[in-house]
Order: structure tokens, then C-alpha cells, then sequence
């Protein structure tokens, strides 16, 4: 399954993307693949002025930020999950989420784009459907 959070930017490819540094992620233990997970990556666009990280969230918990043209791969347990993105503060809820059905045979590919609405707009990030 491949699913997109869509805008008005160009999204690095996988192989294209800097992974994000350890240091980001809140919840390491997603960065280890174990039986009865699935492989999800997260790919956030990158544009000029636009470099900020933004959190990345699984089931309305913020797990790690990412910044612009970076790529985060994690394991999640197999079956439903919802993948957002929002502020990076532990104390906010995502402005967007896509729910996404992960399982061990094949990888989830998620794109974050932020759209012309803009940063904390209602509307700034939308969520569409899109190829590898």
C-alpha cells in the first residue's frame, strides 16, 4: 500500500532522501524490525524556507520528527495504523492523518507534503493516494 499527504512540492524518492538521524526519533524501538511488523517509510518534501521539522505521529502519538527531504522507516505491528503529521510538541494532536494497513510482505510508503494553505492552516496538509 502507498499513501501520499499531499501539497505543492516536489517529494524526494526513497533512494534520494537523508534518513533522519536517530536523535529525532522518540520511540527507537519502532527502528528495529520484529516479527508480526511491517515496514512503513515516511518521506516528508522539501522546499526553500521550509527546512523545520515537523512530528511525525502513529496512532495520534508523536513517535519522531522529520524535516524536508528526509525519509524515516520504521516497523509497525501488523493491521491498521493511522500516520499523521502536526506540531513537535508531545503535547499536541497531528492537523492530518492517513490510515494505512501494514503488514510484513509488503512496504508502506507515506509521502508529507505541506499545500499552498500553509504551517498550522486549517487545510495545510491534505492527504491523497500516490505511486512509489
Amino acid at each position: 500500500m502507498t499513501a501520499l499527504l499531499v501539497g505543492c512540492a516536489s517529494v524526494p524518492s526513497v533512494n534520494e532522501a537523508v534518513s533522519v538521524n536517530e536523535q529525532y526519533v522518540l520511540q527507537p524501538d519502532l527502528l528495529i524490525q520484529k516479527n508480526g511488523t511491517g515496514q512503513v517509510t515516511i518521506i516528508r518534501e522539501g522546499r526553500p524556507l521550509h527546512m523545520y521539522r515537523t512530528g511525525v505521529y502513529v496512532d495520534g502519538e508523536m513517535i519522531a520528527t522529520i524535516a524536508g527531504d528526509e525519509a524515516l522507516t520504521i516497523y509497525l505491528p501488523v493491521g491498521r495504523a493511522l500516520i499523521g503529521t502536526g506540531p513537535t510538541s508531545k503535547a499536541s494532536e497531528p492537523y492530518d492523518e492517513l490510515a494505512i494497513d501494514v503488514n510484513e510482505s509488503q512496504p508502506t510508503l507515506v509521502r508529507f507534503r505541506l499545500s499552498a494553505w500553509g504551517w498550522g492552516a486549517p487545510g495545510g496538509w491534505e492527504v491523497n493516494e500516490a505511486s512509489r
